[in-house]
């Protein structure tokens, strides 16, 4: 038997992991404030093929950008 679709999106979020507990204090305007506060990471989000493919589309952007493809400027080498 064949999930649904849904089901199956259901499921693979389910399985999402998500870490919230940064911490990094930091002095702002006198107070010791956690600069990390709202800050969230998720694991598990894509595929290993998913995620290779989505490298390989950003490779391939970046030489549109870097051989001058792509309309606007959209590629800025890094400072050395």
């Amino acid at each position: 038997m064949e999930l649904s679709r849904e089901h199956r999106e259901h499921i693979r979020f389910c399985n999402v992991k998500r870490k919230k507990d940064f911490i990094y204090l930091e002095r702002v305007n006198g107070k010791i404030v956690n600069i990390l506060d709202g800050l969230e990471l998720h694991t598990d989000v894509f595929s290993m093929a998913e995620q290779n493919r989505i490298v390989k589309f950003v490779e391939k952007l970046e030489e549109m950008g870097k051989s001058g493809q792509l309309k606007e400027r959209t590629y800025t080498a890094p400072q050395k």
